[in-house]
């Protein structure tokens, strides 16, 4: 569901921009650069992931509930990985940037801008990688707690 907002979110910010800021261009590089900063991201986040050792804790029940975080967290990062390597694929981008006239409401040509689509996620996916960073932190913490526990 917040994936959905976020192309919702990320579909009006490549509407607002071209339609009422004519002078905005975002080339290729910079969707380029953002795209390798996702990727370096999203694979320091899946070492953390990845090397969470549950192995310590004797508890079943709370092994589980820290490996079922653990998954939950690494399905969402492989999904929002996908999502945006589709869109960087897929979506045209170029040095003239492509503005798409979309509709014309009173005589005003509502504008969009496939670059500025794929900025808007981009972002949105580097937001919440980063925000994610901190649930694994305390996942680890709160597991290394359990350890020193013995539970």
């Amino acid at each position: 569901m917040k994936i959905v907002i976020v192309f919702i979110v990320s579909a009006v910010i490549s509407i607002l921009f071209p339609t009422f800021i004519s002078n905005v261009v975002i080339n290729e590089t910079v969707i380029s650069t953002l795209f390798t900063i996702v990727g370096i991201i999203f694979s320091v986040g899946m070492s953390l992931i990845i090397s969470v050792s549950t192995s310590g804790v004797k508890n079943r029940e709370a092994r589980k509930v820290f490996r079922d975080q653990l998954s939950n967290i690494r399905f969402h990062f492989i999904a929002v990985f996908i999502i945006e390597t589709l869109l960087y694929i897929l979506l045209p981008q170029g040095k003239n940037e492509e503005v798409f006239d979309v509709i014309i409401i009173y005589g005003v040509g509502i504008k969009m801008s496939c670059n500025i689509f794929i900025v808007a996620c981009l972002f949105a996916g580097i937001t919440y990688y980063i925000i994610n960073y901190y649930s694994i932190q305390s996942s680890i913490y709160e597991l290394e707690d359990r350890i020193d526990q013995g539970n």
